[in-house]
């Protein structure tokens, strides 16, 4: 499946980032989560408990909120950054 979404690269220090908008129905098909538990103590993500979904809504309802709704996303080999010159994103 080939998916093409416009992105931004921004580079910090010798690390290069992607800046992208993409629908969390999209991304629910693309993306693994690795849970961390007592059964996979290397996983990345901790479970979402109630009270802390409550805690994030309410946090991304502010009006001062910075990317409320910023996700971090490692991404494989697979992927590739196509430079283009379109404008207006």
């Amino acid at each position: 499946m080939e998916l093409r979404i416009p992105a931004i690269e921004v580079k910090h220090k010798k690390i290069r980032m992607y800046l992208f908008s993409i629908s969390a129905e999209q991304l629910s098909h693309l993306v693994v989560v690795s849970r961390r538990d007592s059964g996979n103590p290397s996983g990345m993500q901790r479970y979402l408990l109630p009270k802390k979904v409550l805690a994030i809504a309410k946090y991304i309802s502010r009006p001062d909120t910075l990317l409320p709704n910023n996700i971090i996303v490692s991404l494989t080999d697979k992927v590739r950054f196509i430079v283009t010159t379109q404008v207006g994103i």
